[in-house]
């Protein structure tokens, strides 16, 4: 090798001198913390971010809160839908709701009716209701029946969306259609025995069939009137 190469490789080698620890003067951390800048807080400013803090937790909780409940609804629904609920046995019908059902009534004798319903939030309402009706109405189960969809939907000012041609079995008759009130559809199914109308219904803002379906299976008649 000759003498110019050996000065050119040495001369890209990194340095490699050390530094003198003794040169090197140790930090003082004090100096530090004196030259930050620092503010003192009013108590008014203090109770103020305290406020603000306490705003934001609330509304991290209601915002939490609520996912566990739409959570917890959502659940009670799918199980629902795949065979499962709350059981409800009584005033002449079985039934299975997706949570523990409510039962109302009014009325008495020839104008008495009944409603069990489960409520799963404020935009899904599962019912069933039962009314009364003159023995007259099974001489012509058809026109009752017709007759009676269309006053339920009057009264609620609402209008048909879609409707089945109803059923007949003898004296009884069943009609499936769908309503709607406002931005709510309603989806309903009556059914006409000798002296009463049952009524299934499943009210939800969203479409909502599979719901629909899952009440009609789990509905059943215990007492033939």
């Amino acid at each position: 090798m000759s003498d110019y190469d050996s000065e050119v490789i040495e001369s890209q080698q990194p340095p490699t001198d050390s530094v003198d620890e003794d040169l090197v003067d140790e930090v003082d951390e004090s100096v530090i913390l004196e030259a930050l800048p620092t503010q003192d807080r009013s108590p008014i400013m203090t109770a103020v971010g305290w406020g603000l803090g306490a705003i934001v937790l609330l509304a991290l909780g209601v915002v939490a809160w609520g996912w566990i409940i739409n959570a917890t609804a959502g659940s009670a629904v799918e199980r629902f839908i795949n065979g499962e609920g709350q059981v409800y046995e009584g005033d002449g019908f079985s039934a299975r709701f997706p949570t523990t059902p409510e039962r109302v009534s009014s009325g008495a004798g020839a104008t008495k009716s009944v409603t069990v319903s489960s409520n799963v939030g404020q935009d899904l309402r599962f019912s069933i209701n039962w009314t009364q009706q003159p023995e007259s109405a099974a001489e012509d189960p058809l026109n009752a029946l017709n007759e009676a969809a269309k006053a339920l939907v009057e009264d609620s000012n609402g209008e048909f969306v879609s409707q089945r041609a109803p059923a007949v079995f003898g004296t009884a008759a069943y009609k499936e259609f769908v309503y709607k009130v406002g931005k709510t559809l309603i989806y309903t199914s009556m059914l006409l025995t000798l002296d009463r109308i049952y009524t299934s219904q499943v009210s939800s803002i969203k479409p909502a069939v599979a719901e629909y379906e899952a009440l009609k299976k789990g509905f059943s008649l215990t007492q033939l009137r």
